[in-house]
């Protein structure tokens, strides 16, 4: 079994936090998904879950497909997600 540390370290978890830290900070991770596009949440779930059971190279095809797909999503969240994706990315 891995330490919180190990697996952080390792880039399993994205984060650590204290045990009496869990919920309040799930809460405010779930509050910040909640006003996603659900079409690009549901698509990077699906990625996900597939990724597992794919090679290196089918995964990153995947990836590609469904990035292509996205930028041609042109639902109302669109143009915001980029936007937000690129202030917290710069």
């Amino acid at each position: 079994m891995l330490s919180p540390e190990v697996a952080e370290r390792l880039r399993l978890v994205n984060y650590v936090v204290e045990h009496d830290d869990l919920m309040p900070q799930a809460m405010e991770l779930a509050g910040k998904l909640k006003d996603k596009d659900p079409v690009v949440v549901a698509a990077i779930k699906h990625a996900f879950w597939r990724e597992k059971y794919l090679s290196y190279t089918d995964g990153l095809d995947l990836e590609y497909m469904q990035a292509t797909e996205a930028l041609r999503h042109q639902g109302e969240f669109y143009p915001a997600g980029f936007k937000d994706f690129r202030e917290e990315h710069s």
